[in-house]
């Protein structure tokens, strides 16, 4: 039987059986109930809650009897799995994964003032140049198609391929580290709800977070990106940043 080879990420706030993991070390569980060690099988494909973390290529010893989501998944469930290296969790995020490491980082710590000067630098024809990226991103890989009319400004996945967004899932934590940085600053007052109940980001916050996904974007995946629309996507990241780093 062929070792299915893959990747296991572990979040610093809760490494749990990886917490003490290196090179060579087998870890495994003491029972064959859930949680279980969850495997991807490609970075692309990781799907990530938490950030940040540590990113191990692993080797799957032992998944014998464990119920799988499907034949098609992809990632294997497994009690027992090799550490055979530790590898930059920005690896997640694509070949500039650093950068876009920066932008949740950044996220993650927003105070107020910060996050109202995003949102007054945000450039008016911002949404209009992510939503380019998107369509030259799902044209280009083979994962969907875009009629030139989609709209995707805020679009944090799309597609259907390994991958759904073209930094992976580095939209989807930058948007999290807004929404958890605005929650603990601003507690029920940093949402609006709708008439169904559903809460989204208060304007500002909203706007912030839309700021930093257009950086991201734009630093992320540079292929995707004009020399003109990364002006326009990173016009609120660059000023802010030279704010508050003079």
């Amino acid at each position: 039987m062929k070792r299915i080879k893959g990747y296991v990420y572990a979040p610093d706030a809760d490494p749990g059986l990886l917490a003490t993991a290196v090179p060579g070390a087998i870890v495994s569980k003491t029972d064959r109930s859930p949680p279980w060690i969850v495997v991807d099988h490609s970075i692309e494909s990781a799907i990530i809650a938490r950030w940040p973390g540590k990113l191990y290529c692993v080797v799957v010893l032992d998944a014998e009897g464990i119920e799988q989501a499907s034949a098609c998944a992809k990632y294997t469930r497994a009690v027992a799995v090799q550490v055979f290296d530790e590898v930059p969790a920005s690896r997640l995020f694509g070949d500039h994964g650093e950068a876009v490491s920066a932008v949740i980082s950044f996220a993650a710590h927003l105070e107020l003032p910060t996050a109202r000067l995003l949102a007054d630098l945000r450039h008016p024809l911002a949404d209009q140049a992510y939503s380019r990226a998107w369509r030259r991103w799902l044209s280009g890989t083979g994962v969907g198609s875009a009629r030139e009319e989609y709209d995707f400004s805020g679009t944090l996945a799309a597609g259907s391929g390994p991958s759904q967004s073209p930094i992976n899932c580095g939209l989807t934590l930058t948007y999290r580290a807004v929404w958890d940085r605005a929650a603990a600053l601003l507690g029920p007052a940093a949402f609006v709800e709708d008439d169904e109940g559903e809460r989204s980001l208060a304007p500002v916050w909203a706007s912030a977070a839309a700021a930093l996904l257009d950086a991201a974007i734009a630093l992320g995946a540079p292929s995707i990106v004009t020399e003109e629309d990364a002006v326009i996507l990173t016009a609120a990241w660059r000023s802010v940043v030279d704010q508050t780093t003079s």
